[in-house]
C-alpha cells in the first residue's frame, strides 16, 4: 500500500493515519457499503498468534469478542480499561502531562472531559469508527473539538489518550469498552487478559511499584543493572505471549528473532496452551554479542578455508 500519511513521534499527527483510515471507511464509495466486524490498528511489525479463522470466530457476530471495544495494550495500569488520570500517582509523568480534566465548549453546553490513558494499537467496533468519522467532519462535535484543543494546546502523548478519552466519556459508548483489571481474563475468554503483548522494559518501574526481578541482559561495564533489554521479542518471551492471552504480539523481526515465526500462528486457543514452556531464566545471564557485518563474515569464512588448506 502506499503510504499517505506521515507521523513525527509525540506530535498530534501521530493520530493521522487512524483517522485518514477511518475517514476512507466511513465516506470512500469504495469501503463504506462493506461489512466489517472490527477495525484493528497494527504496527508492522506485529503478529499473530491464532489463525484468522479463529479471529474472525472471536471477533464474528456469534463471537465472545463481538461487542468490545478494545483501546489498552499489556503495560495499561488498569488491564483492559483505560487509565484515568487520576489514577496515576501525583508526581507520575502521565499524571502531570493531564493533572486535571480539561472543559470543552460545545454547540450548546460546556463538556467537563477526564483524560483516559490507552494505547494506539486498538480493535474497534464498525458503529464507534463510523461514529467517529462522522464526528470529525462536524467541527462542533465532541471529537473535534477534542481534536483542536489538543493541537491548540500542543497536549503529548496524544496517540494514546485521543481515543480512549472519546470512548470513556460518551456515554453510548463507554460500556462497550472491557471493566476487566489487570491480570484478569474477560469471561468466556478467561485466558484473555490482554489483546496484545509487548514487552515494553521502559515502562519499568511501573506507576504503582512493580519492579521486575528478572535480569534479562549483562548491563555494561559501569551500567547499573536494569530490566531494559532489546525491545523485539524472542523464543525466550513465549511463556509471557502465552500467558497474556493476546490476540496479537508486537515488535518481532526475523533478522533479529526467527523462531517465533516458526511456532505462530497456530489454528486454535487450545494449541497456543500446548506450545512449550520456555521462558526467561532467573539465574542465567543473557549478553548480546555484536553482530558481524557480510564483510566480517565473509573474512572469518575465508580464514577459516586458508587454515584448513
Amino acid at each position: 500500500m502506499k503510504s499517505v500519511k506521515t507521523s513525527d513521534w509525540g506530535k498530534w499527527n501521530m493520530n493521522d493515519p487512524v483517522l485518514w483510515a477511518i475517514s476512507e471507511l466511513t465516506f470512500n464509495p469504495l469501503y463504506n457499503t462493506t461489512t466489517y466486524d472490527k477495525f484493528i490498528t497494527l504496527s508492522g511489525d506485529s503478529y499473530p498468534t491464532m489463525s484468522q479463522s479463529y479471529l474472525h470466530y472471536l471477533f464474528g457476530s456469534n463471537g465472545p469478542l463481538k461487542s468490545y471495544n478494545f483501546v489498552t495494550s499489556i503495560w495499561c495500569e488498569t488491564g483492559l480499561r483505560p487509565t484515568k488520570y487520576s489514577e496515576f500517582p501525583q508526581k507520575w509523568h502521565k499524571r502531570k502531562a493531564y493533572p486535571k480534566p480539561i472543559l470543552l465548549k460545545l454547540a450548546n453546553s460546556t463538556k467537563k472531559v477526564d483524560i483516559f490513558y490507552g494505547s494506539q494499537w486498538m480493535m474497534l467496533n464498525s458503529d464507534f469508527v463510523a461514529y467517529m468519522g462522522r464526528s470529525l467532519h462536524d467541527s462542533n462535535s465532541f471529537p473535534s473539538k477534542l481534536k483542536d484543543r489538543f493541537i491548540e494546546h500542543r497536549n503529548v502523548v496524544t496517540d494514546e489518550v485521543y481515543f480512549p478519552t472519546i470512548l470513556m466519556n460518551e456515554e453510548q459508548f463507554a460500556a462497550s469498552v472491557p471493566n476487566v483489571p489487570k491480570g484478569q481474563g474477560l469471561p468466556g475468554v478467561e485466558w484473555l487478559k490482554t489483546v496484545r503483548y509487548e514487552r515494553m522494559d521502559e515502562h519499568m518501574p511501573s506507576c504503582t511499584g512493580v519492579f521486575p526481578d528478572t535480569q534479562r541482559y549483562v548491563a555494561p561495564e559501569n551500567i547499573e543493572p536494569r530490566v531494559w533489554g532489546p525491545y523485539f521479542l524472542g523464543i525466550n518471551d513465549l511463556q509471557n505471549i502465552k500467558m497474556s492471552g493476546a490476540l496479537f504480539f508486537r515488535k518481532i523481526s526475523d533478522t533479529v528473532e526467527a523462531n517465533l515465526y516458526n511456532l505462530f500462528p497456530v489454528d486454535l486457543r487450545e494449541d497456543v496452551d500446548r506450545l512449550p514452556v520456555i521462558d526467561w531464566g532467573r539465574e542465567t545471564d543473557y549478553q548480546i554479542s555484536p553482530r558481524p557485518t557480510f564483510r566480517e563474515q565473509n573474512d572469518q569464512n575465508r580464514q577459516k578455508n586458508n587454515t584448513q588448506k
